[in-house]
Protein backbone atom coordinates (compact mmCIF):
# COMPACT_ATOMS: atom_id res chain seq x y z
CA UNK A 1 0.00 0.00 0.00
CA UNK A 2 1.44 3.45 -0.91
CA UNK A 3 1.25 6.25 1.56
CA UNK A 4 1.04 9.68 0.80
CA UNK A 5 2.19 12.62 3.32
CA UNK A 6 2.49 16.55 3.48
CA UNK A 7 5.64 17.40 2.16
CA UNK A 8 5.53 21.00 4.63
CA UNK A 9 4.45 19.39 7.95
CA UNK A 10 4.81 15.73 7.02
CA UNK A 11 1.21 14.67 7.78
CA UNK A 12 -0.18 11.40 6.63
CA UNK A 13 -2.83 12.44 3.11
CA UNK A 14 -5.48 10.37 1.69
CA UNK A 15 -4.00 10.58 -2.21
CA UNK A 16 -6.57 12.27 -3.86
CA UNK A 17 -6.68 14.86 -1.27
CA UNK A 18 -6.09 18.48 -2.49
CA UNK A 19 -4.94 20.31 0.70
CA UNK A 20 -3.68 19.09 3.82
CA UNK A 21 -6.02 18.52 6.60
CA UNK A 22 -3.37 20.22 8.91
CA UNK A 23 -1.40 22.43 7.90
CA UNK A 24 -3.50 23.43 4.96
CA UNK A 25 -0.97 23.36 2.12
CA UNK A 26 -1.80 23.20 -1.37
CA UNK A 27 -1.30 19.08 -2.61
CA UNK A 28 -2.23 19.42 -5.90
CA UNK A 29 1.48 18.69 -7.17
CA UNK A 30 2.39 15.99 -5.53
CA UNK A 31 2.27 13.49 -8.04
CA UNK A 32 5.13 12.72 -9.58
CA UNK A 33 7.74 15.18 -8.08
CA UNK A 34 6.66 14.33 -4.41
CA UNK A 35 9.59 11.99 -4.12
CA UNK A 36 12.16 14.98 -5.26
CA UNK A 37 10.42 17.53 -2.91
CA UNK A 38 11.54 14.53 -0.18
CA UNK A 39 14.87 14.32 -1.50
CA UNK A 40 14.99 17.97 -1.22
CA UNK A 41 14.22 17.67 2.68
CA UNK A 42 16.47 15.78 3.47
CA UNK A 43 18.74 19.15 3.63
CA UNK A 44 15.56 20.66 5.69
CA UNK A 45 16.91 23.03 8.42
CA UNK A 46 14.74 21.33 11.22
CA UNK A 47 16.35 17.74 12.15
CA UNK A 48 12.80 16.33 13.09
CA UNK A 49 12.35 17.13 9.35
CA UNK A 50 15.37 15.53 8.51
CA UNK A 51 14.95 12.44 10.09
CA UNK A 52 10.79 12.06 8.89
CA UNK A 53 12.31 13.19 4.94
CA UNK A 54 14.58 9.98 5.32
CA UNK A 55 11.68 7.47 7.15
CA UNK A 56 9.01 8.13 4.48
CA UNK A 57 11.59 7.64 1.45
CA UNK A 58 12.67 4.37 3.14
CA UNK A 59 8.88 3.70 3.11
CA UNK A 60 8.45 4.65 -0.13
CA UNK A 61 11.55 2.49 -1.52
CA UNK A 62 12.29 5.24 -3.17
CA UNK A 63 15.19 3.72 -5.60
CA UNK A 64 15.85 8.19 -7.01
CA UNK A 65 17.02 8.74 -3.06
CA UNK A 66 19.61 6.49 -3.23
CA UNK A 67 22.07 8.76 -4.28
CA UNK A 68 21.44 11.47 -1.84
CA UNK A 69 20.43 8.82 0.86
CA UNK A 70 24.18 8.10 0.55
CA UNK A 71 25.66 11.86 0.42
CA UNK A 72 23.68 12.21 3.71
CA UNK A 73 25.69 9.47 5.22
CA UNK A 74 29.08 10.77 4.47
CA UNK A 75 28.44 14.61 4.70
CA UNK A 76 26.54 14.94 7.59
CA UNK A 77 27.58 15.63 11.41
CA UNK A 78 24.24 14.53 12.56
CA UNK A 79 24.50 10.66 13.54
CA UNK A 80 20.99 10.12 13.72
CA UNK A 81 20.49 11.41 10.36
CA UNK A 82 22.78 9.50 9.24
CA UNK A 83 21.61 6.27 10.68
CA UNK A 84 17.91 7.31 9.38
CA UNK A 85 19.66 7.27 5.53
CA UNK A 86 21.47 3.89 6.34
CA UNK A 87 17.72 2.24 7.37
CA UNK A 88 16.51 4.25 4.06
CA UNK A 89 19.19 2.28 2.02
CA UNK A 90 18.18 -0.67 3.47
CA UNK A 91 14.91 -0.55 2.97
CA UNK A 92 14.85 0.41 -0.73
CA UNK A 93 17.58 -2.57 -1.18
CA UNK A 94 19.58 -0.98 -4.28
CA UNK A 95 22.95 -3.24 -4.33
CA UNK A 96 24.70 0.36 -4.42
CA UNK A 97 22.79 1.52 -1.08
CA UNK A 98 23.21 -2.26 0.44
CA UNK A 99 26.83 -2.28 -0.51
CA UNK A 100 27.22 1.37 1.74
CA UNK A 101 25.29 -0.88 4.44
CA UNK A 102 27.30 -3.28 4.60
CA UNK A 103 30.61 -0.92 5.13
CA UNK A 104 28.52 1.09 7.77
CA UNK A 105 27.86 -2.42 9.54
CA UNK A 106 31.51 -3.00 9.69
CA UNK A 107 33.25 -0.39 10.52
CA UNK A 108 30.91 2.85 10.85
CA UNK A 109 30.59 5.33 13.74
CA UNK A 110 28.51 3.83 16.48
CA UNK A 111 25.33 4.98 15.75
CA UNK A 112 25.21 4.49 12.06
CA UNK A 113 26.71 1.15 12.56
CA UNK A 114 24.04 -0.47 15.09
CA UNK A 115 21.32 1.05 12.36
CA UNK A 116 22.97 -0.55 10.03
CA UNK A 117 23.24 -3.93 11.68
CA UNK A 118 19.62 -3.42 12.90
CA UNK A 119 18.89 -3.01 9.72
CA UNK A 120 20.46 -6.43 7.89
CA UNK A 121 18.87 -8.33 10.55
CA UNK A 122 15.56 -7.66 9.38
CA UNK A 123 15.97 -7.79 6.01
CA UNK A 124 17.07 -11.49 6.21
CA UNK A 125 13.93 -11.87 9.05
CA UNK A 126 16.11 -11.77 11.90
CA UNK A 127 14.87 -8.55 14.38
CA UNK A 128 18.18 -9.59 16.76
CA UNK A 129 21.01 -11.84 17.27
CA UNK A 130 20.57 -15.54 16.56
CA UNK A 131 19.27 -17.75 19.99
CA UNK A 132 17.53 -15.07 22.02
CA UNK A 133 14.79 -15.51 24.00
CA UNK A 134 11.75 -13.25 23.67
CA UNK A 135 11.70 -9.54 24.36
CA UNK A 136 10.47 -9.22 27.94
CA UNK A 137 10.91 -5.77 29.22
CA UNK A 138 11.20 -2.36 27.70
CA UNK A 139 11.54 0.96 29.74
CA UNK A 140 9.53 4.16 28.80
CA UNK A 141 11.84 6.75 30.02
CA UNK A 142 10.36 10.71 29.77
CA UNK A 143 12.96 13.08 28.91
CA UNK A 144 13.99 15.56 31.86
CA UNK A 145 12.72 19.55 32.69
CA UNK A 146 12.48 21.87 30.04
CA UNK A 147 11.68 25.87 30.41
CA UNK A 148 8.11 25.28 29.02
CA UNK A 149 7.39 22.20 31.68
CA UNK A 150 8.88 24.54 34.43
CA UNK A 151 5.99 26.83 33.23
CA UNK A 152 3.38 24.51 32.20
CA UNK A 153 3.59 24.95 28.64
CA UNK A 154 2.65 22.79 25.74
CA UNK A 155 5.69 21.53 24.09
CA UNK A 156 4.84 19.32 21.06
CA UNK A 157 7.17 19.34 18.20
CA UNK A 158 8.88 22.56 19.38
CA UNK A 159 12.60 21.72 20.25
CA UNK A 160 13.24 22.75 23.15
CA UNK A 161 16.75 22.00 25.20
CA UNK A 162 16.64 20.70 28.92
CA UNK A 163 16.78 23.33 31.68
CA UNK A 164 19.66 22.76 34.55
CA UNK A 165 17.04 20.99 36.12
CA UNK A 166 16.22 19.11 33.04
CA UNK A 167 20.18 18.64 33.06
CA UNK A 168 20.31 17.19 36.24
CA UNK A 169 17.03 14.61 36.18
CA UNK A 170 18.71 13.64 32.85
CA UNK A 171 21.98 12.59 34.88
CA UNK A 172 20.53 10.97 37.56
CA UNK A 173 18.87 8.57 35.28
CA UNK A 174 22.11 7.92 33.55
CA UNK A 175 23.77 6.78 36.94
CA UNK A 176 20.56 4.76 37.61
CA UNK A 177 20.74 2.59 34.25
CA UNK A 178 24.28 2.51 34.38
CA UNK A 179 24.00 -1.33 35.97
CA UNK A 180 21.49 -2.26 32.81
CA UNK A 181 22.58 -3.59 29.73
CA UNK A 182 20.79 -2.85 27.42
CA UNK A 183 19.73 -4.36 23.58
CA UNK A 184 18.92 -1.09 22.52
CA UNK A 185 18.23 3.23 23.33
CA UNK A 186 16.03 4.30 21.44
CA UNK A 187 14.97 8.20 20.95
CA UNK A 188 12.62 10.73 19.97
CA UNK A 189 14.25 12.93 17.81
CA UNK A 190 13.33 16.06 19.34
CA UNK A 191 16.64 17.49 21.38
CA UNK A 192 15.12 17.20 25.27
CA UNK A 193 14.96 13.59 24.79
CA UNK A 194 18.58 13.25 23.07
CA UNK A 195 19.65 15.22 25.88
CA UNK A 196 18.19 12.82 28.43
CA UNK A 197 19.31 9.72 26.66
CA UNK A 198 22.74 11.12 26.30
CA UNK A 199 24.10 10.06 29.82
CA UNK A 200 22.15 6.98 29.81
CA UNK A 201 24.15 5.80 26.63
CA UNK A 202 27.59 6.63 28.06
CA UNK A 203 26.59 5.18 31.28
CA UNK A 204 25.35 1.58 29.74
CA UNK A 205 27.28 1.64 26.42
CA UNK A 206 24.44 1.51 24.13
CA UNK A 207 24.01 3.28 20.93
CA UNK A 208 21.08 5.65 20.56
CA UNK A 209 19.14 5.04 17.76
CA UNK A 210 16.85 7.81 16.60
CA UNK A 211 12.87 6.68 15.70
CA UNK A 212 10.66 9.68 14.63
CA UNK A 213 7.73 7.04 15.92
CA UNK A 214 8.15 8.38 19.35
CA UNK A 215 8.21 11.89 18.65
CA UNK A 216 5.80 14.40 21.00
CA UNK A 217 2.77 14.86 20.09
CA UNK A 218 2.19 17.57 17.41
CA UNK A 219 -0.25 20.10 19.04
CA UNK A 220 0.32 22.70 16.30
CA UNK A 221 -0.33 26.47 16.89
CA UNK A 222 -0.77 25.55 20.68
CA UNK A 223 2.41 24.74 21.56
CA UNK A 224 3.90 27.04 23.89
CA UNK A 225 0.78 27.96 25.50
CA UNK A 226 -0.66 27.14 28.54
CA UNK A 227 -2.23 23.51 28.74
CA UNK A 228 -4.85 25.08 31.16
CA UNK A 229 -6.10 27.83 28.80
CA UNK A 230 -6.09 24.94 25.74
CA UNK A 231 -8.50 22.75 28.16
CA UNK A 232 -10.35 25.93 29.39
CA UNK A 233 -11.19 26.97 26.03
CA UNK A 234 -11.83 23.81 24.21
CA UNK A 235 -12.65 21.19 27.22
CA UNK A 236 -9.65 18.61 26.08
CA UNK A 237 -6.55 18.84 24.04
CA UNK A 238 -8.23 16.59 21.14
CA UNK A 239 -11.00 19.13 20.61
CA UNK A 240 -8.31 22.35 19.84
CA UNK A 241 -8.24 22.93 15.88
CA UNK A 242 -4.43 21.73 14.45
CA UNK A 243 -3.54 19.20 16.98
CA UNK A 244 -2.56 15.43 15.80
CA UNK A 245 -5.64 13.43 15.59
CA UNK A 246 -5.88 11.09 18.71
CA UNK A 247 -6.49 7.94 15.86
CA UNK A 248 -3.05 8.96 13.80
CA UNK A 249 -0.99 9.50 17.04
CA UNK A 250 -2.00 6.16 18.16
CA UNK A 251 -1.65 4.79 15.25
CA UNK A 252 2.18 6.20 14.82
CA UNK A 253 3.06 4.94 18.21
CA UNK A 254 1.67 1.71 17.89
CA UNK A 255 3.67 1.13 14.27
CA UNK A 256 6.53 2.29 15.95
CA UNK A 257 6.11 -0.48 18.86
CA UNK A 258 5.48 -2.76 16.62
CA UNK A 259 9.30 -2.48 14.74
CA UNK A 260 11.55 -1.58 17.95
CA UNK A 261 9.68 -4.94 19.98
CA UNK A 262 9.83 -7.27 17.27
CA UNK A 263 11.17 -10.64 17.71
CA UNK A 264 12.95 -11.57 20.49
CA UNK A 265 15.95 -10.20 22.76
CA UNK A 266 18.00 -10.76 25.41
CA UNK A 267 18.18 -7.73 26.83
CA UNK A 268 15.88 -4.89 28.08
CA UNK A 269 14.80 -2.28 25.52
CA UNK A 270 14.68 1.63 26.46
CA UNK A 271 12.47 4.13 24.69
CA UNK A 272 13.27 8.03 25.69
CA UNK A 273 10.34 9.64 24.81
CA UNK A 274 7.51 12.00 25.85
CA UNK A 275 4.83 12.17 28.69
CA UNK A 276 2.47 11.93 25.78
CA UNK A 277 3.77 8.87 23.85
CA UNK A 278 4.29 6.47 27.31
CA UNK A 279 0.50 7.58 28.79
CA UNK A 280 -0.67 6.81 25.32
CA UNK A 281 1.41 3.58 24.93
CA UNK A 282 0.51 2.50 29.04
CA UNK A 283 -3.51 3.15 27.44
CA UNK A 284 -2.84 1.25 24.52
CA UNK A 285 -0.21 -1.53 25.12
CA UNK A 286 -1.13 -2.54 28.77
CA UNK A 287 -3.35 -5.73 28.64
CA UNK A 288 -6.71 -4.38 30.05
CA UNK A 289 -4.88 -1.02 30.76
CA UNK A 290 -3.08 0.76 34.04
CA UNK A 291 -5.55 0.41 36.57
CA UNK A 292 -6.74 3.50 37.99
CA UNK A 293 -4.88 3.74 41.19
CA UNK A 294 -1.73 3.35 39.41
CA UNK A 295 -2.30 5.82 36.64
CA UNK A 296 -0.32 7.95 38.14
CA UNK A 297 1.41 11.46 36.95
CA UNK A 298 4.19 10.90 34.80
CA UNK A 299 7.06 13.99 36.01
CA UNK A 300 10.02 14.76 33.91
CA UNK A 301 13.13 12.60 34.18
CA UNK A 302 10.18 9.24 35.51
CA UNK A 303 10.64 5.97 34.28
CA UNK A 304 8.19 2.69 33.67
CA UNK A 305 8.88 -0.87 33.19
CA UNK A 306 6.91 -2.64 30.81
CA UNK A 307 7.30 -6.42 30.71
CA UNK A 308 6.15 -8.96 28.67
CA UNK A 309 5.32 -12.90 29.16
CA UNK A 310 2.71 -15.16 27.40
CA UNK A 311 2.45 -12.62 25.10
CA UNK A 312 0.44 -9.69 26.92
CA UNK A 313 2.57 -7.13 28.15
CA UNK A 314 1.84 -5.83 32.24
CA UNK A 315 3.34 -2.15 33.45
CA UNK A 316 5.27 -3.12 36.63
CA UNK A 317 7.08 0.23 37.15
CA UNK A 318 4.91 3.77 36.27
CA UNK A 319 6.91 6.96 36.84
CA UNK A 320 9.57 6.00 39.15
CA UNK A 321 12.27 8.73 39.52
CA UNK A 322 15.77 7.95 40.62
CA UNK A 323 15.11 9.07 44.42
CA UNK A 324 12.08 7.00 45.45
CA UNK A 325 14.16 3.60 45.50
CA UNK A 326 12.88 1.56 42.36
CA UNK A 327 15.46 0.10 40.51
CA UNK A 328 15.34 -0.94 36.73
CA UNK A 329 18.09 -3.81 37.42
CA UNK A 330 16.40 -5.32 39.87
CA UNK A 331 13.46 -7.33 40.06
CA UNK A 332 10.69 -5.69 42.20
CA UNK A 333 6.90 -5.73 42.48
CA UNK A 334 4.35 -3.50 41.17
CA UNK A 335 5.74 0.44 41.79
CA UNK A 336 4.15 3.26 40.81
Amino acid sequence: MSHWYCPDCFAEVAPAAAQCPRCGADLSALGGDFEQRLIKALRHPLPDRQLLAAQILGARRAHQAVPRLMEVIQESNDPYLAAEAVTALARIGDPAGLAVVDRIARDGPAVPRAAARAALRRRRGVATEPGEPPLKTVFLIRHGRTALNATGMLRGRVDVPLDEVGQQQAARLGALFAPVELAALVCSPLRRARQTAAPIAASTGAAVEVDPAFTDRDVGAWSGTATAEVIRRFGALDEAAGVERREDFERRLLAGWRHVTAGPARKPLAIVTHDAVIGCLLETIVSGGVPPERAVRLPTGCWSRLERRDGRWSAAVVGAVPDDGARPDQPHPEHT
